[in-house]
């Protein structure tokens, strides 16, 4: 029996939330051979649940929702008869738009329910390569960031402007971490993004070393973006800010996650969270063009950020030890 999962597109986010669809359709057909249809970038991530890798093109790709046919699309013909073809691209979508501010489900659950699995955990994990690991660990102490506090990665910027945390919050974090004893890494795929932190930035790295490099921090502070979802992945906790969007529903399967929102106290410009019905100020190209991000946004709190901070670094144990860290290079190296 022959599998294929088409997911042409999306964001590091979206391709890590497909692996509880992947390891469902491996319990359901464990004698199947599974075809992954994805972007070549993120092969990475997905390997040891798929069997084969078709890199899809950027350019020529199927639409959204599109039927999966490869007279339409040749690089979806590898010359085999598959006996069972899910589309990944993009169910979800379809239910957000029409759910607009009234969304319930998560990507997880809605990737699973077009696949008509039911996997024994929602969680996904990406199987690190040793060679990654390996060389994430050269990286961390080469640049010498295990030698104090926890080792603690933010990453400033999503694709959308409407789930960014204004850059001077970001800015003002980062120091008082640090202050507070802990290392402070930014990671971004843009290097001249991140120009005004004067921490360790890691930046324009394949996403195999990212999600290592995730691996071995004691915690994420990020906007609702893919590194969240990748942090799960690895088993890092992680705090996410949010107001477009509902925490609660974005890391219902990630146990090590918590989330901050805006205060409830002072009226709201608007109904939040919006998912997709936003006022017009709000869509990404006006938001873009005005380089702002959404008032809620705005009115998460410094302090209400640093408090979660500091309450997931006393609920959750330093992953290893330093001593068990640096021991764990020095043998490889």
């Amino acid at each position: 029996m022959n599998i294929r999962v088409v997911r042409e597109a999306g964001g590091i986010g979206d391709i890590v939330r497909i692996i509880p669809v992947l390891r469902g359709l491996r319990e359901k057909y464990p004698a199947a051979r599974l075809w992954v249809f994805a972007p070549a970038a993120y092969r990475a991530l997905l390997s040891g649940w798929y069997d084969e890798y078709v890199a899809t093109p950027h350019r020529g790709r199927r639409n959204r929702d599109a039927p999966l046919d490869e007279s339409r699309w040749p690089y979806l013909d590898v010359g085999v008869a598959f006996d069972l073809s899910v589309s990944l691209y993009c169910p979800a979508f379809t239910y957000e738009m029409r759910q607009g501010r009234d969304v319930r489900l998560d990507r997880i659950e809605l990737f699973c329910r077009a696949a008509g699995v039911e996997p024994s955990s929602k969680l996904p994990v990406v199987n690190l390569h040793p060679d990654e690991v390996r060389a994430a660990k050269a990286y961390v102490v080469e640049h010498e960031l295990w030698e104090r506090g926890r080792l603690i990665a933010v990453q400033p910027y999503s694709t959308d402007p409407a789930r960014n945390w204004p850059l001077g919050n970001w800015l003002r974090l980062a120091e008082a971490l640090e202050r507070a004893g802990h290392r402070v890494v930014v990671l971004d795929g843009v290097r001249g993004r991140t120009r005004a932190f004067r921490q360790h930035r890691v930046i324009g790295k394949p996403l195999g070393f990212v999600a290592a490099f995730l691996s071995l921090c004691d915690l994420l502070v990020g906007p609702d973006s893919g590194l969240g979802h990748l942090a799960a992945a690895v088993s890092t906790p992680c705090v996410g800010i949010f107001a477009s969007q509902s925490g609660e529903i974005m890391y219902r399967h990630y146990p090590l996650h918590t989330y901050v929102e805006p205060s409830r106290d002072a009226p709201a410009p608007c109904e939040w969270p919006c998912f997709w019905k936003r006022p017009a100020r709000c869509t990404r190209a006006a938001l873009l063009k005005a380089g702002e991000t959404c008032e809620m946004m705005g009115r998460v709190s410094l302090e209400k950020v640093v408090e979660e901070v500091i309450a997931q670094l006393a609920r959750r144990s330093i992953k290893l030890s330093r001593h068990k860290r640096l021991h764990a290079v020095s043998r490889r190296h």
